[in-house]
């Protein structure tokens, strides 16, 4: 005998309406509600975890990426020692020396637009239904009801 067995042999022994009969139609309406009856599914936790690793990768991935260190290549190189000018020639001292100077590129900023107002009629609708079946339309915006047809 198996457990369910068992199981089954208390349940009816400790049924309060087991002498009672019941009738086709209360047998008909319990099937009815076994039958509508649904069990819910149960939730895998697999989606979450496997969206848990990917968010770490990007995670770990962002990181190493904002602090990676210069390259062995780039800090064995040693610093280029600048070019001596070319010898200046004796200019009098009342003339100024032109010097050509490299501006930075002039930045174009975004020019500022006035807000538009959106002046275009517009028509909403309002449909209410009072307890005893009046249906109430009440139209926001517009000119005149008789417009639209109401």
């Amino acid at each position: 005998m198996s457990r369910n067995d068992d199981l089954r042999k208390m349940l009816r022994a400790s049924d309060p309406a087991r002498d009672r009969e019941m009738s086709p139609v209360e047998r008909a309406r319990i099937k009815a509600a076994l039958a509508t009856m649904t069990s819910r599914p149960s939730r895998s936790w697999a989606p979450l975890l496997a969206l848990g690793a990917v968010m770490a990768a990007i995670l770990v991935a962002a990181s190493l990426w904002i602090s990676r260190s210069p390259e062995p290549a780039e800090q064995a190189q040693s610093p280029v020692p600048a070019p001596t000018p070319p010898p200046v020639a004796q200019v009098e001292p009342s003339r100024p020396v032109p010097v050509a100077v490299s501006r930075p590129p002039r930045v174009r900023r975004a020019q500022a637009r006035p807000a538009v107002l959106d002046v275009t009629p517009r028509t909403t609708r309002i449909d209410f239904t009072a307890p005893e079946g009046t249906r109430i339309l009440w139209f926001v915006g517009s000119p005149d009801a008789k417009e639209l047809g109401s």
